[in-house]
Protein backbone atom coordinates (compact mmCIF):
# COMPACT_ATOMS: atom_id res chain seq x y z
CA UNK A 1 0.00 0.00 0.00
CA UNK A 2 1.23 3.04 -1.12
CA UNK A 3 2.13 5.79 1.79
CA UNK A 4 -0.25 8.98 1.92
CA UNK A 5 3.01 10.81 2.67
CA UNK A 6 4.78 9.55 -0.76
CA UNK A 7 1.65 10.32 -2.23
CA UNK A 8 1.58 14.28 -1.00
CA UNK A 9 5.58 14.36 -1.76
CA UNK A 10 5.13 13.07 -5.71
CA UNK A 11 2.36 15.67 -5.96
CA UNK A 12 4.55 18.30 -4.51
CA UNK A 13 7.61 17.05 -6.92
CA UNK A 14 5.13 16.72 -10.43
CA UNK A 15 3.34 20.80 -9.48
CA UNK A 16 7.00 22.28 -9.07
CA UNK A 17 7.88 20.92 -11.95
CA UNK A 18 11.04 18.66 -9.85
CA UNK A 19 9.80 15.53 -11.12
CA UNK A 20 11.33 13.90 -14.01
CA UNK A 21 10.06 14.59 -16.96
CA UNK A 22 10.22 11.26 -18.34
CA UNK A 23 11.58 8.96 -16.10
CA UNK A 24 12.07 6.12 -18.54
CA UNK A 25 13.69 7.65 -20.28
CA UNK A 26 16.18 8.91 -18.50
CA UNK A 27 16.86 5.29 -17.33
CA UNK A 28 17.84 4.24 -20.52
CA UNK A 29 20.62 6.66 -20.56
CA UNK A 30 22.42 5.16 -17.09
CA UNK A 31 24.82 2.39 -18.06
CA UNK A 32 24.24 -0.99 -16.69
CA UNK A 33 25.11 -0.92 -12.58
CA UNK A 34 24.26 2.17 -12.75
CA UNK A 35 21.69 4.02 -10.41
CA UNK A 36 20.75 7.95 -10.23
CA UNK A 37 19.88 9.45 -6.89
CA UNK A 38 17.79 12.28 -6.96
CA UNK A 39 17.41 14.05 -4.20
CA UNK A 40 14.80 16.79 -3.34
CA UNK A 41 13.73 19.05 -0.57
CA UNK A 42 10.12 19.53 0.55
CA UNK A 43 9.00 22.88 2.15
CA UNK A 44 7.26 23.24 5.61
CA UNK A 45 3.76 23.31 3.98
CA UNK A 46 4.15 19.96 2.26
CA UNK A 47 4.68 17.86 5.54
CA UNK A 48 2.88 19.45 8.74
CA UNK A 49 5.09 22.58 9.10
CA UNK A 50 8.29 20.84 8.28
CA UNK A 51 10.84 21.26 5.72
CA UNK A 52 12.28 17.70 4.86
CA UNK A 53 14.69 16.19 2.34
CA UNK A 54 13.83 12.70 -0.06
CA UNK A 55 15.16 10.88 -2.76
CA UNK A 56 14.09 9.27 -6.21
CA UNK A 57 16.01 6.20 -6.79
CA UNK A 58 16.05 5.39 -10.62
CA UNK A 59 17.83 2.60 -12.49
CA UNK A 60 17.48 0.63 -16.21
CA UNK A 61 15.89 -2.46 -14.37
CA UNK A 62 14.42 -1.75 -11.41
CA UNK A 63 10.91 0.79 -10.37
CA UNK A 64 11.41 3.99 -9.51
CA UNK A 65 11.51 4.32 -5.47
CA UNK A 66 10.73 7.45 -3.84
CA UNK A 67 12.78 7.20 -0.21
CA UNK A 68 12.33 10.06 2.70
CA UNK A 69 15.31 11.24 4.24
CA UNK A 70 14.83 13.01 7.45
CA UNK A 71 14.33 16.79 8.46
CA UNK A 72 16.00 18.83 6.67
CA UNK A 73 17.00 21.22 9.59
CA UNK A 74 18.84 18.31 10.87
CA UNK A 75 20.79 16.87 7.59
CA UNK A 76 21.01 20.89 6.74
CA UNK A 77 23.00 21.38 10.11
CA UNK A 78 25.00 18.69 9.35
CA UNK A 79 26.14 19.74 5.82
CA UNK A 80 26.93 23.15 7.38
CA UNK A 81 29.03 21.62 10.36
CA UNK A 82 31.18 19.77 7.63
CA UNK A 83 30.96 22.54 5.22
CA UNK A 84 32.38 24.47 8.77
CA UNK A 85 35.28 22.40 9.38
CA UNK A 86 36.76 22.47 5.96
CA UNK A 87 37.40 26.16 6.13
CA UNK A 88 38.90 26.34 9.76
CA UNK A 89 41.47 28.66 9.80
CA UNK A 90 45.60 27.44 10.17
CA UNK A 91 47.75 26.97 10.86
CA UNK A 92 46.81 23.54 13.07
CA UNK A 93 49.62 22.16 16.12
CA UNK A 94 49.40 18.11 16.27
CA UNK A 95 46.58 18.03 19.03
CA UNK A 96 44.58 20.20 16.94
CA UNK A 97 45.36 18.27 14.16
CA UNK A 98 44.39 15.11 15.65
CA UNK A 99 41.14 16.45 17.04
CA UNK A 100 39.90 17.60 13.72
CA UNK A 101 41.05 14.40 11.99
CA UNK A 102 38.09 12.55 14.68
CA UNK A 103 35.48 15.24 13.69
CA UNK A 104 35.86 15.05 9.90
CA UNK A 105 35.44 11.18 10.16
CA UNK A 106 32.59 11.98 12.92
CA UNK A 107 30.47 14.36 10.35
CA UNK A 108 31.15 12.24 7.64
CA UNK A 109 29.53 9.10 8.98
CA UNK A 110 26.82 11.34 10.71
CA UNK A 111 26.01 12.72 6.80
CA UNK A 112 26.33 9.07 5.40
CA UNK A 113 23.91 7.60 8.10
CA UNK A 114 21.11 10.93 7.52
CA UNK A 115 21.73 10.41 3.25
CA UNK A 116 22.92 7.35 2.27
CA UNK A 117 22.08 4.73 4.83
CA UNK A 118 18.13 5.13 4.03
CA UNK A 119 19.12 4.12 0.26
CA UNK A 120 21.58 0.96 0.81
CA UNK A 121 18.12 -1.44 0.65
CA UNK A 122 17.94 0.14 -3.33
CA UNK A 123 21.80 0.10 -4.18
CA UNK A 124 22.51 -3.59 -3.41
CA UNK A 125 23.15 -4.03 -7.30
CA UNK A 126 24.84 -0.65 -7.82
CA UNK A 127 28.04 -0.07 -9.28
CA UNK A 128 28.36 3.90 -10.00
CA UNK A 129 25.93 6.24 -8.32
CA UNK A 130 24.90 9.42 -10.53
CA UNK A 131 23.81 12.03 -7.95
CA UNK A 132 21.79 14.90 -8.06
CA UNK A 133 21.93 16.82 -4.90
CA UNK A 134 19.24 19.38 -4.20
CA UNK A 135 19.28 22.55 -1.34
CA UNK A 136 22.45 22.77 0.89
CA UNK A 137 23.21 19.34 -0.61
CA UNK A 138 24.93 20.96 -3.42
CA UNK A 139 27.89 21.79 -0.96
CA UNK A 140 28.67 18.12 -0.27
CA UNK A 141 31.04 16.20 -1.87
CA UNK A 142 29.05 12.80 -1.40
CA UNK A 143 32.03 10.98 -2.48
CA UNK A 144 33.50 11.99 1.16
CA UNK A 145 30.88 10.00 3.24
CA UNK A 146 31.43 7.41 5.38
CA UNK A 147 29.61 4.54 6.63
CA UNK A 148 30.24 3.18 9.67
CA UNK A 149 32.78 0.74 9.05
CA UNK A 150 34.68 3.84 7.69
CA UNK A 151 34.66 2.91 4.22
CA UNK A 152 33.91 6.25 2.10
CA UNK A 153 30.94 5.89 -0.92
CA UNK A 154 33.61 6.94 -3.16
CA UNK A 155 35.32 3.58 -2.46
CA UNK A 156 32.15 1.51 -2.46
CA UNK A 157 31.08 3.01 -5.96
CA UNK A 158 31.70 5.41 -8.89
CA UNK A 159 30.06 8.33 -8.05
CA UNK A 160 29.34 11.10 -10.47
CA UNK A 161 27.49 14.26 -10.15
CA UNK A 162 24.26 16.07 -12.50
CA UNK A 163 22.96 19.51 -11.90
CA UNK A 164 19.65 17.91 -12.79
CA UNK A 165 18.29 14.47 -14.00
CA UNK A 166 17.17 16.12 -17.27
CA UNK A 167 20.43 16.87 -18.02
CA UNK A 168 21.18 13.07 -18.56
CA UNK A 169 18.89 13.42 -21.38
CA UNK A 170 21.05 15.72 -23.29
CA UNK A 171 23.06 14.59 -26.27
CA UNK A 172 26.68 14.16 -25.77
CA UNK A 173 28.60 15.76 -29.05
CA UNK A 174 31.69 13.74 -30.94
CA UNK A 175 34.43 16.05 -30.89
CA UNK A 176 37.19 13.13 -31.37
CA UNK A 177 36.92 13.74 -35.39
CA UNK A 178 37.49 17.35 -35.55
CA UNK A 179 40.70 19.60 -34.50
CA UNK A 180 41.15 19.20 -30.23
CA UNK A 181 41.48 22.59 -29.33
CA UNK A 182 42.11 23.98 -25.72
CA UNK A 183 41.66 27.60 -24.12
CA UNK A 184 43.62 28.75 -21.20
CA UNK A 185 42.28 31.30 -19.31
CA UNK A 186 44.89 32.79 -15.89
CA UNK A 187 46.69 35.15 -14.16
CA UNK A 188 44.20 37.65 -14.80
CA UNK A 189 45.56 41.65 -14.24
CA UNK A 190 42.53 42.75 -11.89
CA UNK A 191 43.48 46.17 -11.53
CA UNK A 192 44.00 46.95 -15.47
CA UNK A 193 46.10 49.88 -16.45
CA UNK A 194 45.04 49.03 -20.54
CA UNK A 195 42.10 50.13 -22.24
CA UNK A 196 41.91 46.79 -23.63
CA UNK A 197 39.61 45.72 -20.72
CA UNK A 198 37.37 48.47 -21.31
CA UNK A 199 36.37 47.94 -25.29
CA UNK A 200 33.07 49.02 -26.59
CA UNK A 201 30.47 46.44 -25.93
CA UNK A 202 28.67 47.59 -29.41
CA UNK A 203 29.59 43.97 -30.55
CA UNK A 204 29.61 41.79 -27.69
CA UNK A 205 25.80 41.23 -27.69
CA UNK A 206 26.47 41.75 -23.73
CA UNK A 207 24.16 41.84 -21.00
CA UNK A 208 23.10 45.57 -19.54
CA UNK A 209 22.10 46.28 -16.13
CA UNK A 210 20.34 49.30 -14.81
CA UNK A 211 21.63 51.61 -11.80
CA UNK A 212 19.74 49.70 -9.25
CA UNK A 213 20.80 46.54 -10.34
CA UNK A 214 24.42 47.65 -10.48
CA UNK A 215 24.08 49.71 -7.03
CA UNK A 216 22.83 46.00 -5.23
CA UNK A 217 25.76 44.78 -6.71
CA UNK A 218 27.96 47.38 -5.71
CA UNK A 219 26.38 46.94 -2.19
CA UNK A 220 27.07 43.16 -2.16
CA UNK A 221 30.65 43.01 -3.56
CA UNK A 222 31.64 45.93 -1.06
CA UNK A 223 35.28 44.35 0.79
CA UNK A 224 36.00 41.85 -1.68
CA UNK A 225 39.36 42.09 -3.23
CA UNK A 226 40.85 40.04 -5.73
CA UNK A 227 44.49 39.58 -4.82
CA UNK A 228 46.73 38.52 -8.04
CA UNK A 229 47.24 34.98 -9.08
CA UNK A 230 50.92 34.82 -10.41
CA UNK A 231 50.62 30.73 -9.77
CA UNK A 232 48.29 30.47 -12.00
CA UNK A 233 50.58 31.58 -14.78
CA UNK A 234 52.84 29.28 -13.59
CA UNK A 235 49.87 26.69 -13.53
CA UNK A 236 48.70 27.24 -17.42
CA UNK A 237 52.44 27.62 -18.64
CA UNK A 238 53.14 23.91 -17.83
CA UNK A 239 49.43 22.85 -18.84
CA UNK A 240 50.75 24.37 -22.61
CA UNK A 241 53.37 21.64 -23.67
CA UNK A 242 50.94 18.78 -22.15
CA UNK A 243 48.11 19.69 -24.10
CA UNK A 244 49.91 20.41 -27.36
CA UNK A 245 51.81 16.73 -26.87
CA UNK A 246 48.65 15.20 -26.88
CA UNK A 247 47.77 16.98 -30.67
CA UNK A 248 45.81 19.60 -28.94
CA UNK A 249 46.05 23.60 -30.57
CA UNK A 250 46.40 25.45 -27.88
CA UNK A 251 45.21 29.59 -27.09
CA UNK A 252 46.06 31.25 -23.83
CA UNK A 253 44.76 34.36 -22.73
CA UNK A 254 46.94 35.90 -19.89
CA UNK A 255 47.28 39.62 -18.41
CA UNK A 256 46.09 42.12 -19.79
CA UNK A 257 44.91 39.14 -22.62
CA UNK A 258 42.43 38.04 -20.39
CA UNK A 259 39.92 40.18 -20.52
CA UNK A 260 35.84 39.45 -20.86
CA UNK A 261 36.13 40.82 -24.78
CA UNK A 262 38.75 38.86 -25.96
CA UNK A 263 37.08 35.84 -24.47
CA UNK A 264 33.54 36.12 -25.71
CA UNK A 265 34.16 37.18 -28.87
CA UNK A 266 36.31 34.07 -29.79
CA UNK A 267 34.78 31.98 -32.70
CA UNK A 268 34.08 28.10 -32.40
CA UNK A 269 33.66 26.21 -29.37
CA UNK A 270 37.49 24.69 -27.81
CA UNK A 271 37.76 21.14 -26.63
CA UNK A 272 38.63 22.02 -23.11
CA UNK A 273 38.56 25.37 -21.07
CA UNK A 274 40.52 26.19 -18.38
CA UNK A 275 39.86 29.22 -16.51
CA UNK A 276 42.41 29.95 -13.56
CA UNK A 277 41.26 32.86 -11.58
CA UNK A 278 38.72 33.78 -8.79
CA UNK A 279 35.57 32.36 -8.54
CA UNK A 280 33.17 34.69 -6.35
CA UNK A 281 30.11 34.35 -4.49
CA UNK A 282 27.67 37.48 -3.65
CA UNK A 283 25.81 35.76 -0.63
CA UNK A 284 24.31 39.08 0.53
CA UNK A 285 22.65 40.27 -2.76
CA UNK A 286 20.27 43.15 -1.57
CA UNK A 287 16.63 42.10 -3.30
CA UNK A 288 14.39 44.55 -1.64
CA UNK A 289 14.01 46.94 -4.97
CA UNK A 290 14.15 43.89 -7.38
CA UNK A 291 11.23 44.02 -9.59
CA UNK A 292 8.10 41.66 -9.94
CA UNK A 293 9.39 40.75 -12.94
CA UNK A 294 12.88 39.38 -12.04
CA UNK A 295 12.77 35.77 -11.85
CA UNK A 296 14.15 34.28 -9.15
CA UNK A 297 16.58 32.75 -11.64
CA UNK A 298 17.67 35.31 -12.99
CA UNK A 299 18.55 37.24 -9.48
CA UNK A 300 20.51 33.92 -8.71
CA UNK A 301 22.59 34.09 -11.68
CA UNK A 302 23.95 37.67 -11.19
CA UNK A 303 24.96 36.10 -7.57
CA UNK A 304 28.42 34.86 -8.80
CA UNK A 305 31.14 34.31 -11.39
CA UNK A 306 34.55 34.76 -12.16
CA UNK A 307 37.09 37.43 -12.31
CA UNK A 308 39.09 38.09 -15.32
CA UNK A 309 41.32 41.31 -16.52
CA UNK A 310 40.15 44.79 -15.01
CA UNK A 311 37.52 42.96 -12.15
CA UNK A 312 39.12 45.08 -9.43
CA UNK A 313 38.95 47.97 -11.42
CA UNK A 314 34.86 47.65 -12.05
CA UNK A 315 34.40 46.62 -8.23
CA UNK A 316 35.62 50.13 -7.29
CA UNK A 317 33.77 52.52 -9.93
CA UNK A 318 30.42 50.24 -8.83
CA UNK A 319 31.16 51.66 -5.37
CA UNK A 320 31.73 55.03 -6.55
CA UNK A 321 28.81 54.88 -8.97
CA UNK A 322 30.24 54.32 -11.94
CA UNK A 323 28.79 51.43 -14.10
CA UNK A 324 31.45 50.29 -16.98
CA UNK A 325 29.85 47.91 -19.62
CA UNK A 326 28.77 44.95 -18.14
CA UNK A 327 30.45 43.20 -21.36
CA UNK A 328 33.84 44.20 -20.65
CA UNK A 329 34.10 44.59 -17.14
CA UNK A 330 36.46 41.88 -16.10
CA UNK A 331 33.01 40.58 -13.50
CA UNK A 332 32.07 37.57 -16.11
CA UNK A 333 29.02 36.41 -14.13
CA UNK A 334 27.13 33.06 -14.44
CA UNK A 335 24.29 34.61 -16.87
CA UNK A 336 26.89 36.06 -18.75
CA UNK A 337 29.18 32.83 -18.90
CA UNK A 338 25.53 31.41 -20.05
CA UNK A 339 25.63 33.10 -23.12
CA UNK A 340 28.80 31.69 -24.50
CA UNK A 341 28.49 28.88 -27.27
CA UNK A 342 30.09 25.94 -25.63
CA UNK A 343 28.89 23.69 -27.86
CA UNK A 344 31.00 20.47 -28.28
CA UNK A 345 33.28 21.55 -25.41
CA UNK A 346 34.05 18.55 -23.23
CA UNK A 347 35.22 20.00 -20.37
CA UNK A 348 35.57 22.92 -18.51
CA UNK A 349 37.84 23.48 -15.29
CA UNK A 350 37.10 26.05 -13.02
CA UNK A 351 40.50 26.38 -11.39
CA UNK A 352 39.54 29.02 -8.51
CA UNK A 353 38.33 29.61 -5.02
CA UNK A 354 34.46 28.74 -4.51
CA UNK A 355 33.48 27.95 -7.79
CA UNK A 356 30.59 25.50 -7.44
CA UNK A 357 28.75 27.97 -4.86
CA UNK A 358 25.79 29.61 -5.71
CA UNK A 359 22.08 29.66 -4.84
CA UNK A 360 20.13 26.68 -4.07
CA UNK A 361 17.39 26.74 -6.39
CA UNK A 362 14.29 23.88 -6.56
CA UNK A 363 14.83 21.48 -9.23
CA UNK A 364 17.53 23.22 -11.06
CA UNK A 365 20.42 22.64 -9.14
CA UNK A 366 22.45 24.85 -8.07
CA UNK A 367 21.99 28.61 -10.75
CA UNK A 368 25.56 29.60 -9.93
CA UNK A 369 28.49 28.65 -12.32
CA UNK A 370 28.01 25.33 -13.56
CA UNK A 371 24.59 25.98 -14.57
CA UNK A 372 25.47 28.92 -16.69
CA UNK A 373 28.49 26.87 -18.01
CA UNK A 374 26.19 23.57 -18.60
CA UNK A 375 23.30 25.96 -19.68
CA UNK A 376 26.04 27.32 -22.38
CA UNK A 377 26.84 23.76 -23.61
CA UNK A 378 29.65 22.36 -21.78
CA UNK A 379 29.63 18.73 -21.25
CA UNK A 380 31.14 18.63 -17.75
CA UNK A 381 32.42 20.96 -15.54
CA UNK A 382 35.37 20.83 -13.00
CA UNK A 383 34.91 22.42 -10.13
CA UNK A 384 35.89 23.15 -5.81
CA UNK A 385 33.15 23.45 -3.34
CA UNK A 386 34.75 25.36 -0.93
CA UNK A 387 38.48 27.55 -1.54
CA UNK A 388 41.30 25.28 -2.72
CA UNK A 389 44.80 25.21 -1.99
CA UNK A 390 47.60 26.13 -4.69
CA UNK A 391 50.17 22.68 -4.11
CA UNK A 392 47.21 20.82 -4.08
CA UNK A 393 45.09 22.33 -7.36
CA UNK A 394 48.35 21.13 -8.85
CA UNK A 395 48.48 17.48 -8.09
CA UNK A 396 44.94 16.84 -8.46
CA UNK A 397 44.63 18.98 -12.16
CA UNK A 398 48.57 16.91 -12.90
CA UNK A 399 46.61 13.49 -12.42
CA UNK A 400 43.31 14.71 -13.92
CA UNK A 401 44.77 15.65 -17.22
CA UNK A 402 46.31 12.54 -17.64
CA UNK A 403 43.78 10.96 -17.37
CA UNK A 404 41.32 12.79 -19.35
CA UNK A 405 44.38 13.22 -22.52
CA UNK A 406 44.23 9.55 -22.02
CA UNK A 407 40.76 9.09 -22.95
CA UNK A 408 39.33 8.38 -19.92
CA UNK A 409 35.45 10.61 -19.90
CA UNK A 410 36.12 13.41 -16.85
CA UNK A 411 33.79 12.62 -14.33
CA UNK A 412 34.91 8.98 -14.55
CA UNK A 413 38.47 10.29 -14.02
CA UNK A 414 37.76 12.96 -11.67
CA UNK A 415 36.46 10.00 -9.26
CA UNK A 416 39.50 7.93 -9.80
CA UNK A 417 41.99 11.10 -9.20
CA UNK A 418 40.00 11.41 -5.52
CA UNK A 419 39.93 7.68 -4.65
CA UNK A 420 43.44 7.78 -5.13
CA UNK A 421 44.60 10.90 -4.10
CA UNK A 422 42.21 10.78 -0.79
CA UNK A 423 43.58 7.29 0.11
CA UNK A 424 47.25 8.59 -0.41
CA UNK A 425 46.46 11.96 1.65
CA UNK A 426 44.66 10.54 4.29
CA UNK A 427 47.50 7.83 5.02
CA UNK A 428 50.11 10.06 4.84
CA UNK A 429 48.53 13.47 6.61
CA UNK A 430 45.38 12.44 7.82
CA UNK A 431 41.55 12.44 7.23
CA UNK A 432 41.11 16.31 7.63
CA UNK A 433 43.96 17.03 5.70
CA UNK A 434 43.02 14.94 3.01
CA UNK A 435 39.13 15.96 2.90
CA UNK A 436 39.85 19.73 3.03
CA UNK A 437 42.14 19.55 0.09
CA UNK A 438 41.03 17.12 -2.07
CA UNK A 439 37.45 16.67 -1.09
CA UNK A 440 36.27 19.99 -2.83
CA UNK A 441 37.34 18.95 -6.46
CA UNK A 442 33.88 17.65 -7.84
CA UNK A 443 32.86 16.83 -11.98
CA UNK A 444 29.20 17.81 -13.06
CA UNK A 445 28.30 16.40 -16.08
CA UNK A 446 25.42 15.80 -19.04
CA UNK A 447 24.44 13.15 -21.32
CA UNK A 448 25.34 9.56 -21.19
CA UNK A 449 28.83 8.21 -20.32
Amino acid sequence: MVDRRDLIALDHLITQGNFIADPNAVAKKLRRGEILVDFFELPPATFGGESVYGAVVVSRDAPIQLIRLGRAETINGAVKTFRDLMQEPGPFSDPVLADLNDETTAILKKCHRLMIEPLLPHLSNAERLVICPEGQLLFLPFDSLKSKSGESIGDRWEITYVNAARDLLRERIDSSRGEKTALLVGNPNFRSTSSASSRSASSTGGLSFDSRSIANLAEASRGIEFAQLPGTQEEITKLSPKLTAAGFRVDTLSGEEATEFNLTNRTGSPTILHFATHGFFLNDLPVANRSPEDSETESAMLLSGLALTGAQNTLEAWNKGTIPSPATDGIFLASEVSRLDLTGTGTVILSACETAVGKALSGEGVEGLRSGLTLAGAESVVLTLWPVDDTATVEVMDLFYSKILSGIPSPIAMAEVKRELLSKTTKAEGEYIAQRFIGPFIVTRSGGL
